[in-house]
């Protein structure tokens, strides 16, 4: 049975990339951040969750990416053709499983003109599978704590860092300054191919 894979539309902050996203709340790695008690790890303020909760339609279309992504290496033939010039993996979720990545491998190879982003904090996942890694896809590690800023990333498969901090931090590290303040297509610090910077610093929600 072939695989309907959603691409999900953006507005806001995401107005013009699209993402291949799924479900935050019926992935363990997620819920298990989530419910740890620590307000100092980032998704114990995770917006997807309260979004995708909020909304069945797009609970509905992440949840059968879910499924659909990590259960089976989807054949070449099933997967998604698209002529996007960006595309942002996991905007809302985490990585599930190999499998899961394998399958943003493939989307890679099958759409070689579109380059693809990915945000994870499974670098090790990747990690385990770096030698094939496509090269139009640039692995962005998320850094799990708030008002801690990596300089570069902690992952070698990772190409850059982001970071997410407080008003009080920066009053407090006056070195550091937020560098995530525009949309992210009309930035794009994280989506081009070559940026010079290492890290990204994004003032919390």
């Amino acid at each position: 049975m072939k695989n309907t894979i959603h691409l999900t539309t953006h507005s806001g902050k995401m107005d013009g990339i699209r993402s291949i996203s799924t479900n935050p709340l019926t992935n363990q790695f997620c819920n298990r951040m989530h419910d740890c008690g620590n307000d100092r790890v980032i998704c114990t303020h995770c917006y997807a969750t309260r979004l995708v909760d909020f909304r069945l339609s797009l609970q509905k279309h992440v949840e059968n990416n879910s499924v659909a992504l990590s259960e089976r290496v989807i054949p070449m033939n099933e997967l998604p053709s698209y002529n996007d010039e960006l595309i942002r993996f996991d905007s809302f979720g985490e990585l599930i499983n190999e499998t899961h990545l394998i399958n943003f491998f493939n989307l890679c190879y099958k759409n070689p003109q579109t380059y693809h982003v990915l945000y994870t904090k499974r670098c090790n996942l990747v990690e385990d599978m770096a030698h094939l890694k496509p090269s139009n896809l640039k692995v962005v590690e998320s850094n799990p704590i708030v008002d801690s800023v990596y300089e570069k990333p902690k992952s070698p498969i990772a190409d850059i860092v982001f970071n997410v901090v407080t008003p009080e931090y920066l009053e407090q590290n006056p070195r550091y300054k937020a560098t995530c303040i525009k949309a992210c297509n009309t930035c794009r610090l994280c989506y081009s191919r070559r940026t010079p910077m290492k890290f990204i610093v994004e003032l919390l929600k």
